[in-house]
């Protein structure tokens, strides 16, 4: 025999079903802005936008929308940082971002990029001096000098070098986007 069901079951179990579907509507709304903040990353690191464009775009949204589309447009911006586009990307996220605690990791953040972009620099140039030392040592010891060597100067500098560096602005970016994240 089938068991009758109370008011009170049966609306409990109506609750339960519209309290998930509440939550799985929040959790969709929350991955349409974090899919938002991550196209707009996107095209702002291909420079498809630019940082003014950028903060409009965030600005357009409603509050609480625009808040969450910020968040995972800086840290998506965070993801993308390397030596070669750091300025940029900050910059991107500082516009996002202009609470003093995000400014301090932000200059934080330049400031190892920088240091860290000079001494890569540094070292490329010795590593290719160095090179460039021993091929014209080489090129003596055959008997090659003057004028055939003039235009000898291997620029490429070792995938090492920048390897290292790489792994050394891994730990400041991973720490921005935790920042940016939390």
């Amino acid at each position: 025999m089938d068991k009758v069901k109370s008011a009170l079951e049966i609306a409990l179990e109506r609750s339960q079903r519209v309290a998930q579907q509440a939550g799985s509507g929040r959790e969709w709304e929350e991955q349409q802005h974090r899919l938002v903040g991550e196209n707009l990353a996107r095209r702002y690191l291909r420079q498809e936008i630019d940082v003014r464009a950028l903060r409009s775009a965030v600005e357009r949204q409603p509050d609480r929308a625009g808040k969450a589309v910020a968040k995972a447009a800086t840290a998506a911006l965070a993801r993308e940082i390397r030596l070669e586009n750091y300025d940029r990307l900050l910059d991107g996220i500082a516009a996002l971002r202009e609470d003093e605690e995000a400014r301090r990791w932000l200059e934080e953040t330049r400031r190892a990029c920088r240091q860290f972009a000079g001494e890569l620099a540094a070292e490329e140039r010795e590593a290719a001096s160095r090179r460039a030392r021993r091929a014209q040592e080489e090129l003596a010891r055959l008997g090659i000098s003057g004028t055939a060597i003039a235009g000898l100067n291997p620029r490429k500098a070792g995938e090492s070098l920048r390897q290292v560096w790489d792994e050394r602005l891994a730990g400041i970016r991973e720490r921005l986007v935790r920042f940016l994240e939390g």
